[in-house]
């Protein structure tokens, strides 16, 4: 494994030990395996935020689903839309 020193870190390691470049070695390794921990981890939230939004969406839709309003005909919510709109532009109510 190519051992990359961190940003501002010197490339020449030959001013280091045997010993302190086989730690640095193993640190360098401990540090790459931390980060692709770290993105799988984060790969892991954006799943779990996926699955919260998507139960919360099932939820909503059968908590819903027993609102008096989404029982009323179409026709009849049309209405009174239109009817609310024209008392909102004779009253002189902008929203």
């Amino acid at each position: 494994m190519s051992s990359e020193p961190p940003s501002g870190a010197p490339n020449d390691l030959s001013q280091f030990t045997e010993r302190e470049r086989n730690l640095l070695t193993v640190i360098e390794r401990e540090k790459h395996e931390l980060e692709g921990r770290k993105a799988r981890l984060q790969q892991e939230l954006e799943e779990v935020e996926t699955s919260i939004i998507k139960t919360q969406r099932r939820y909503g839709e059968i908590y819903n689903a027993r609102s008096p309003t989404d029982t009323l005909p179409n026709e009849i919510l049309t209405a009174i839309f239109r009817e609310s709109q024209q008392i909102s532009r004779l009253s002189g109510v902008v929203r």
